[in-house]
């Protein structure tokens, strides 16, 4: 997960922001019932689907969530960071 913070830091004409972006890296797990008799790859497929569908969501449950990396940027007198 990555989140992008904007900070406007003075006044215009000429406005300072600071880009904050933090990573996380988020572990959940889920228990769901496989039927019987599926090879490994039938069971693959069976937890890919049920994962598009969104079934599975209501099943995850976040037990860790892991600090990755923190990073500022300083861009000044633009607003729009792709620009920066």
């Amino acid at each position: 997960m990555v989140t992008e913070i904007k900070l406007g830091l003075c006044n215009p004409p000429e406005p300072i922001y600071l880009y904050v972006t933090v990573v996380e890296k988020i572990i959940s797990e889920a228990h769901i019932d496989i039927p019987d008799g599926l090879n490994q790859s039938a069971i693959r497929q069976h937890i890919v689907d049920r994962y598009n569908t969104g079934e599975m969501s209501t099943d995850m449950n976040i037990f860790q969530v892991d600090f990755e990396s923190i990073s500022a940027r300083i861009v000044q007198g633009q607003s729009d960071a792709k620009s920066a």
